[in-house]
């Protein structure tokens, strides 16, 4: 990928029509199932940062076989949660309307295809990898599948970890509030 990058520094262009073209070049399986379970993870997360350095795959190499690729898990989703928030801007921002707003406002970094490169909205983007790819739906509703009391519970379980900056109960509600939030806009595009 880092090949076609223009902009090394920023990771551009970063196009997902690319990213699946790579993939598939590669002969990596599912790779629309791949793509929808992590547009839609980072889509429930927020996720800004998932640039070409950050999603890749393994490839195994055995003596005398042929080379066997896989996807590697997503990684490196810290800049997600609202974690660019303090604490005191928090429950102004539970607020429905300013949630909604700033889930709105919520951009992947990877846009379509390198024609419109740009960062795209979450939203957006999984809408646009269904309407393309149908067989894409299924993958990004299997990431829904869990009960808005589950993030709650999560959520308010991450608060009793001894650590040196504390999970709060605001911080665990805010969250918990974006997650549900974006829960139910990507059930909506998926058909749930």
């Amino acid at each position: 990928m880092t090949r076609i990058l223009r902009d090394k520094k920023r990771g551009r262009p970063h196009g997902l029509r690319q990213n699946i073209k790579v993939c598939r070049r590669f002969r990596l399986p599912e790779v629309v199932t791949w793509w929808g379970r992590t547009l839609a993870f980072d889509a429930l997360i927020g996720n800004t940062d998932r640039h070409p350095d950050n999603w890749g795959f393994l490839v195994r190499q055995r003596l005398g076989q042929k080379s066997v690729c896989a996807f590697a898990p997503a990684f490196d989703n810290g800049t997600s949660l609202g974690y660019e928030h303090p604490e005191a801007a928090l429950a102004a921002l539970r607020v429905p309307d300013r949630l909604l707003s700033y889930i709105r406002h919520g951009t992947h970094h990877c846009g379509w295809d390198t024609a419109e490169d740009g960062p795209a909205s979450h939203m957006d983007l999984c809408a646009r990898l269904i309407e393309a790819y149908p067989e894409a739906r299924a993958a990004v509703q299997s990431v829904l599948d869990f009960e808005d009391e589950q993030a709650d519970g999560i959520c308010e379980e991450c608060t009793r970890f001894n650590v040196s900056i504390p999970f709060t109960l605001e911080r665990a509600a805010f969250v918990a509030a974006l997650i549900k939030s974006r829960k139910a806009q990507l059930a909506a595009l998926a058909g749930v």
